[in-house]
């Protein structure tokens, strides 16, 4: 990353990008997402049919029995679950930016 092509490369640049993405509270504010309870939730039914489940029991497993307090609370938390939500929130209009071009059939 130090030598010569690495600096005109930006490989420093990615490589700090990546690393703060990839940390421990961005992933557990991923697993507190409601879509990935939704998919906690549907695994569990399927394992168990007839058992009812609620949103609510399973993220507070996830919160208080998975998860680390630090991944939790505090400022990195808060700062990598508001993140994520912009980054979801993104993707998910460009998702329906993308169908409503293919619908009109830009």
């Amino acid at each position: 990353m130090l030598c010569k092509e690495g600096i005109s490369k930006d490989v420093i640049e990615k490589y700090h990008e990546h690393k703060k993405s990839v940390n421990k509270f961005v992933i557990g504010a991923i697993l507190q997402m409601d879509q990935t309870v939704d998919l906690v939730r549907r695994e569990l039914r399927r394992i168990t049919p007839g058992i009812k489940i609620e949103r609510d029991e399973i993220q507070d497993i996830i919160k208080n029995e998975i998860l680390k307090r630090e991944i939790v609370d505090g400022k990195p938390a808060e700062e990598a679950k508001t993140s994520v939500k912009k980054a979801s929130a993104k993707a998910l209009r460009k998702v329906r930016t993308t169908k409503e071009e293919t619908a009109q059939g830009v």
